[in-house]
């Protein structure tokens, strides 16, 4: 399964290594700990081992990296350079240290050195497409996103199946929109890894980056089950639950980011947008009969219409209530008019996210506006309504 952090994502298959050549009653625990112990044990035991002036060579190459790998586990990246580096001058050759290395450059944000040691990792092993796919995360994290993908694409045919490889194409592509190639990629990265949160997440923002929010809340109910404390993955439910107008949902979705120290410029004005959409859908008028008002008395003055086929829409806004209906203003429309009957959706665009608001049905026309009994909701005045308009316009 992928870690969460993207850089360890294209690990090679690297395990701290024992040196073969020494055997291990020579350094007594030492070099056995350096393998298998758990930092801060291993890292203790790396070091006296390199005190040993009998460990060599390529031997002594091999415990650098072993020790610049436990560097790496702790987030001393700059340690475990130093340590590359080492193993590097004593054994020129091992493509090992030099992606070790290059991976260590990419986490303290020194790309061009990253992509300079992936590159002679790659020319010492060409048939390796881990190495390849390194480079191309380096040159995306840099922001070079064409020589990205060439370093995908090179590293895809040496290598059709690396889930991890496929997970890094799939989420470029999905940055540059080019939505189908990403789903084809990160759908493709998670038949070799099925229990891969960090790639249903992707998958889930590829669908939320082309408004299917319903879609990607799919991916992400399974990526939280996996693992629970991804809050990356509970910040995008909870904003495609708020691209829903699921108030509630969204709410408890991203306080739990929040709680699992998110740190999203959108999660603060997210909770804010939940905050105020849930104070709408909580209040609500019941529905009841229309009272007289401006107009004539809002009330059915015909049967409901039956659907005319081209029926269109028209826009207006609320610009008066009384109970259990609102007057909806609108301009006029080339080839229809509203009628008794029709259906209307109320919405409000909340901090740049339009949400529903409620619905109801045409009961009274007048010349520019008409009164709609309410459904569902409350529309408040100045909010948008949308009437499905089923009358023919007499004008030629």
């Amino acid at each position: 399964m992928r870690p969460p952090a993207g850089l360890a994502g294209l690990a090679t298959a690297v395990v701290l290594l024992l040196p073969p050549s020494i055997a291990l009653a020579d350094l007594g625990d030492d070099l056995r700990q350096c393998r298998e112990a758990r930092r801060p044990l291993a890292l203790e035991a790396c070091s006296r081992a390199l005190e040993a002036p009998a460990l060599r060579g390529e031997d002594r190459a091999l415990v650098y990296i072993n020790r610049a790998i436990v560097f790496s586990e702790s987030g001393k990246h700059r340690g475990a350079i130093a340590d590359l580096t080492r193993a590097i001058e004593l054994s020129p050759a091992d493509h090992r240290a030099l992606n070790e290395r290059g991976r260590a450059h990419n986490a303290v944000g020194d790309y061009d050195a990253a992509i300079a040691d992936f590159a002679d990792a790659h020319r010492l092993k060409p048939d390796h497409a881990r190495y390849l796919g390194n480079r191309g995360l380096a040159h995306n994290l840099k922001g070079d996103r064409r020589r990205a993908l060439a370093d995908y694409d090179a590293a895809l045919r040496i290598n059709p199946d690396d889930d991890a490889i496929l997970h890094n194409r799939g989420k470029l592509q999905g940055e540059l929109k080019n939505y189908p190639a990403a789903v084809r990629d990160l759908e493709r990265s998670l038949r070799f890894d099925p229990g891969d949160a960090s790639t249903m997440v992707e998958l889930g923002r590829v669908y939320a980056e082309q408004a299917r929010h319903a879609d990607a809340v799919r991916y992400y109910d399974p990526a939280i089950e996996r693992r629970p404390n991804f809050g990356r993955a509970w910040l995008e439910r909870g904003l495609s639950h708020l691209a829903l107008s699921r108030a509630d949902l969204a709410r408890r979705d991203l306080k739990k980011a929040e709680e699992l120290g998110v740190r999203d410029p959108r999660l603060r004005s997210a909770l804010d947008t939940a905050g105020r959409l849930a104070s709408l859908k909580h209040l609500k008028d019941p529905p009841g009969p229309p009272s007289p008002g401006p107009g004539g008395p809002a009330s059915v003055t015909g049967e409901a219409s039956s659907a005319v086929p081209g029926s269109a829409e028209i826009h207006g806004s609320v610009s008066a209530r009384r109970a259990g209906a609102v007057q909806v203003s609108f301009g006029s429309h080339p080839e229809a008019v509203p009628r008794v009957g029709d259906r209307v959706e109320f919405s409000a665009e909340i901090d740049g996210i339009r949400v529903d608001a409620g619905s109801g049905k045409v009961v009274d026309v007048t010349r520019q506006s008409a009164w709609v009994e309410i459904e569902g909701g409350r529309p408040n005045l100045g909010m948008t309504a949308t009437i499905s308009a089923t009358g023919r316009s007499d004008r030629p």
